[in-house]
């Protein structure tokens, strides 16, 4: 049974609900297979099994890399991939490894300038998959408050004072497809200042055998009442239904209301079960069945141990998942590359998290000490950088946003780097030469689209139609 389309936000310019979804989302146009002309015999591949069947060898694939290759095999296995691209990897139970081709961009707010509309910056890299890609078109009252595995969480800023100042309205929105989603409002008793949230989606749910469609999601909010630290979520089922949870209490720890307004990168545990944020230098985890919460220190960062902290003192950890669903640190670390030279080198430190049964009391038991340190081979560490700050990794792709903040000409930049963990690639993304010294990323939320958005991208261009 086909499922209800759910419904877009109208891409007016009077609109106040903050996102305007383009129709067509971000994914080039593609040959729609059930309208294609072309005869079967031209897709024939050698192979007298049934579609349903390839469908079901290809939802086995361990890896997302062996479903592109069978994409590129012929039209017949292009067809199956990309057009039961959402098929596929619902059935899959497979995590995989790190898929670098899934980051995109980020967003950002400027920190400086209140009034502007938030801005999503391409990687230089997807210019050639996607050479048209545009620009998602966000009105200076909205905020992007949340970003994984394809859906983008957008705040609509609250005006006025009073009561009006603590209600929430919230859009979940996917660009590659163009859908969005009006949660909602949270208004009068249910009102909430300062929270923290996150979104579980589909991919998050590969290891089970949840069978919900790939565009449910269900986002997750932490904010404070008087006394206790709170919990309420919305699911949406797929279709454009759903709705909000009651409030619940949560138990065993709690956030002070200071470190909730900072608190981001908000991570889920692979099949759904728990999830965590970062709050300075503590992981706030969440049991999202029992509602039981437990805070947890970060391993210590060795660039703190080192006469070089000073270049990393602020923004050194991010919070992220392992290709094997482990919990994880990512930590910035200068070190000294030669002692004659007096030459430095930038790392990325990995820590792992063990749990609660390993630590026995120490919490500097509780990350595995043998970390996994990644030099940044590529990137040039000068007397000309006065900060390094890491500012997102994007969990599905491992890609790590970082800045550096040069002074280069008598003008401070502020330059933007992708290094991908998988392929130790980097990547200028761009650069903030205006020599004011403001740091334009202050509030930079990376995006990644998801694995079935990634699929259906191989499909045959459209423009493809008039060559044959």
């Amino acid at each position: 049974m086909p499922r209800g389309k759910r419904a877009l936000i109208q891409s007016t310019p009077q609109s106040s609900t903050a996102l305007v979804a383009r129709n067509k989302g971000w994914l080039p146009d593609r040959r729609d297979p059930s309208k294609s002309k072309r005869p079967r015999r031209d897709e024939e591949d050698g192979t007298p099994l049934p579609d349903e069947i390839l469908l079901h060898i290809f939802a086995g694939f361990p890896e997302i890399a062996d479903l592109v290759r069978c994409a590129a095999t012929c039209r017949r296995w292009r067809r199956l991939v990309s057009g039961e691209a959402a098929f596929i990897i619902s059935s899959r139970r497979h995590p995989g490894r790190f898929v670098p081709l899934l980051a995109l961009g980020f967003f950002f707010h400027h920190n400086q300038q209140a009034a502007a509309a938030p801005r999503f910056v391409p990687m230089a890299s997807v210019s050639r998959r996607f050479p048209t890609l545009p620009s998602p078109l966000l009105d200076s009252s909205s905020r992007v408050v949340a970003s994984r595995n394809g859906l983008v969480v957008v705040d609509l800023w609250r005006g006025g004072g009073g009561e009006h100042r603590r209600a929430l309205k919230l859009c979940v929105c996917n660009p590659m497809t163009g859908e969005a989603h009006a949660l909602p409002p949270l208004t009068g008793k249910d009102g909430l200042g300062q929270y923290a949230c996150t979104v579980l989606t589909a991919d998050d749910r590969l290891a089970t055998t949840d069978p919900s469609p790939p565009s449910s999601y269900r986002l997750l909010l932490v904010y404070s009442r008087r006394g206790f630290t709170a919990f309420r979520s919305y699911s949406d089922d797929g279709g454009g239904g759903g709705g909000w949870s009651p409030e619940a209490k949560v138990t065993g720890a709690q956030i002070v209301k200071k470190h909730m307004g900072i608190m981001r990168n908000g991570v889920v545990a692979p099949g759904g079960r728990e999830a965590y944020w970062l709050a300075k230098d503590v992981v706030f985890a969440l049991r999202l069945d029992t509602m039981e919460a437990s805070v947890m220190r970060l391993p210590r960062s060795r660039s703190r141990q080192c006469r070089f902290g000073w270049l990393v003192r602020d923004n050194t950890t991010l919070l992220g998942f392992t290709p094997e669903g482990r919990l994880c640190t990512i930590q910035l670390d200068i070190r000294l590359r030669s002692l004659t030279t007096f030459q430095l080198c930038v790392s990325l430190n990995i820590h792992t998290y063990r749990s609660h049964s390993h630590g026995g009391g120490n919490e500097d038991e509780l990350w595995e000490t043998e970390d996994e340190m990644i030099r940044i081979e590529s990137f040039s560490m000068d007397d000309n950088v006065l900060t390094l700050k890491l500012r997102w990794f994007c969990e599905r792709s491992g890609i790590v946003l970082f800045t550096a903040d040069r002074w280069l000409c008598g003008n401070r930049r502020i330059e933007l780097y992708a290094f991908s963990i998988h392929t130790r690639k980097l990547e200028k993304v761009v650069s903030n030469g205006d020599g004011s010294g403001n740091d334009p990323w202050g509030n930079l939320y990376g995006y990644e689209m998801d694995q079935a958005a990634y699929l259906t991208s191989l499909a045959e261009p459209e423009r493809e139609k008039n060559m044959l």
